[in-house]
This record gives C-alpha cells, sequence and structure tokens, in this order.
C-alpha cells in the first residue's frame, strides 16, 4: 500500500468529515441593533483567480455568496434594511497538493460597501475583507483539493466570508453606532413642527 493510501486508510478509519464548516444551527444572533438586511448585491464578473487554483465562473460566486449572505444576515429583523454590496477582488481554490508537504488552502478576497438608505449615506465603501477555509485534520494531511470538490470550496468560502461580514458589521456597531435605531417623528413631541393656527 502506498503511502497516500496509507493516508486516506487511516483518516477514513477514524471517521472525519471532508466537507466544511458551514452549519449555522448553533450560531446565536450577534447584537446589530436594528439591523434588517436589505438590497443584497454580489458582483463577480472582474474576479481573478491567483496561484495555483480551480477555476470558477463569475455566477458560481454571485449565487453562492448571495445565498451564504441572506442566510446568516437575514436572520436579523431590526426594523431598519441596509445594502450590503460585495465584490469578488481574488480568489484561489486549493488545487491537490502533495499529503503533509504541500497543501494549498483557499482563499476569497472581497471589497464590501454598506449603505444605509434610512440616511441616505454610505456607512463603508470598499472594505477589504479576507477569509480562508476551514481546516479539519483530513484537510490539514491530505489538503482541501483531494478532500473538497471545487463547489464545496466555494461554498465553504461563500459560508465563511458571510460570517466575516457579521462579526465585522457587529464590531462596527458596537465601536462606531452603526444600526442605531433611528427615532421615530412624533408630531406630538417636543420640537415637531407647529401646526398653523385656524
Amino acid at each position: 500500500m502506498s503511502f497516500l493510501s496509507r493516508l486516506v486508510a487511516c483518516v477514513a478509519l477514524i471517521g472525519l468529515a471532508s466537507c466544511g464548516d458551514t452549519d449555522m444551527s448553533d450560531d446565536p444572533l450577534q447584537d446589530l441593533g436594528a439591523f434588517e438586511f436589505g438590497v443584497n448585491y454580489v458582483f463577480a464578473d472582474k474576479a481573478i483567480p491567483v496561484g495555483p487554483s480551480r477555476r470558477a465562473q463569475p455566477e458560481e460566486w454571485t449565487s453562492a455568496i448571495a445565498q451564504a449572505m441572506q442566510n446568516r444576515l437575514g436572520r436579523y429583523s431590526g426594523g431598519q434594511k441596509y445594502d450590503i454590496g460585495i465584490s469578488v477582488e481574488n480568489y484561489a481554490l486549493g488545487v491537490p497538493g502533495v499529503p503533509i508537504i504541500y497543501n494549498p488552502r483557499s482563499t476569497l478576497i472581497v471589497f464590501v460597501n454598506v449603505y444605509d438608505p434610512n440616511t441616505d449615506k454610505w456607512l463603508a465603501r470598499q472594505k477589504q475583507l479576507q477569509v480562508l477555509e476551514s481546516t479539519n485534520e483530513k484537510t490539514v494531511l491530505l489538503g482541501t483539493g483531494r478532500t473538497r470538490s471545487r463547489e464545496e470550496q466555494i461554498s465553504g468560502l461563500s459560508f465563511a466570508l458571510a460570517r466575516e461580514i457579521e462579526d465585522w458589521l457587529e464590531d462596527q456597531h458596537q465601536a462606531n453606532g452603526w444600526f442605531a435605531p433611528i427615532p421615530s417623528f412624533d408630531p406630538g413631541s417636543e420640537g415637531a413642527l407647529a401646526q398653523p393656527e385656524g
């Protein structure tokens, strides 16, 4: 039995999963104030693969990322909608390498824009984020180029990106007051425009 065959057999015996971590069932909601997900823009027409990489079509990225974003941020119902645009800039989808010695890891680089239609202002423009795919004992030994399909790599990176954006939004809410509730205008409150007499 070859060295690679022994590695595969060993990993199979201990029953390690080969798919990426894309389960949100145990992920609690974060504090995003009055945030509610509005328009979900994803663009990937200019995405450029870097280094040794499998190839992905733009529509594969737009579909996977839009779905991951909706699944994660669509859970919030704060009542004030915010639009998020994502531009995929670079990616690498790990190719089969040499077990243990050389296992390229998948990554994704994007620009993120956040727009507040409630105030007609941009909260962020071209914020660069980079994520790496998840790993486990099996991928460390064999690499995801051998243990995950191209579609699984795209899905895993899209999930990681949505989670990274959620964490970033929560940080901005805490540090800079993003998504603070906007007081409703009450005609009877102090400071309201006086109504003409007669």
